[in-house]
């Protein structure tokens, strides 16, 4: 396996050398300091598995990765700022791991991201989505980025009551009532909110679990959500919904 390691701190990039060196011998490591470097190691590099800072002297490294092909490829975060993770789920990582971190953690991602290059089918995506969510969940994320025209709108977490898609466009119903509407479809949404309370109700709607205040069957089944929005779910949804909103009933 080829490795590419990228890291601006030579403290840091020493260990990670030496993990590799006692661990995975057998590995071969490239390294980069710097977004100059690293960016010529990502276009020509040929790699399998990326272990990659985000933030080299302020500059995100999520710039060079726009646009790369890691179809073949592995990447692992390996991070000091929690407020990137969302934006690990659009590069498919294997796992997004915060310093300081353990090394049994990094060994279990290395470990992982090999079986899947060795053993690459479509199943391991499902896979990949689950570990990746498990990392999200661990790490304290509040906003999610949003981009349009004048580039990224930081909307906070627990201010999105709703999404719903326009057709290849998404528009995030906020508890103020305002609403965002983005180039993004509702695939897109569903996979950064999912692991943090989201879940699809119906083929046009994603909801936040904290902002539901109703569960109506009335004409349907449908949810009031806390700004007084009224969606309706499907038959499928309905017994997710139920179950969850058992868990707060309390019984005669």
């Amino acid at each position: 396996m080829r490795v590419l390691l990228i890291e601006d701190e030579l403290t840091q990039l020493k260990k990670l050398r030496t993990f590799f060196e006692e661990t995975f011998p057998d590995y071969h490591v490239e390294m980069a300091t710097n977004i100059e470097d690293a960016r010529i190691k990502i276009i020509e590099s040929n790699f399998d598995i990326g272990v990659f800072d985000i933030l080299l002297k302020g500059k995100s490294i999520f710039d060079l990765l726009e646009g790369a092909n890691f179809a073949n490829r592995e990447i692992i975060f390996l991070t000091g700022n929690n407020e990137f993770a969302l934006k690990a789920f659009e590069c498919y990582a294997v796992d997004y791991i915060l310093k300081p971190y353990e090394t049994n953690r990094l060994f279990s991602s290395i470990k992982i991201a090999s079986n899947r290059l060795l053993k690459r089918n479509s199943s391991n995506e499902d896979n990949r989505y689950s570990f990746l969510a498990k990392a999200v969940k661990e790490t304290s994320i509040e906003f999610i980025g949003l981009p349009n025209l004048n580039g990224i709108k930081l909307v906070p977490i627990n201010q999105i009551v709703a999404v719903e898609a326009a057709r290849s466009y998404s528009t995030f119903h906020l508890l103020d009532k305002k609403s965002i509407t983005i180039s993004k479809n509702l695939g897109w949404a569903e996979i950064n909110l999912k692991p943090l309370g989201f879940f699809r109700v119906h083929r046009s709607w994603l909801v936040n679990k904290s902002h539901i205040s109703d569960f109506i069957k009335q004409n349907g089944y449908s949810l009031k959500m806390t700004t007084g929005l009224l969606i309706g779910i499907t038959d499928k949804a309905r017994s997710r919904v139920f179950e969850w909103i058992k868990g707060f009933t309390i019984s005669d």
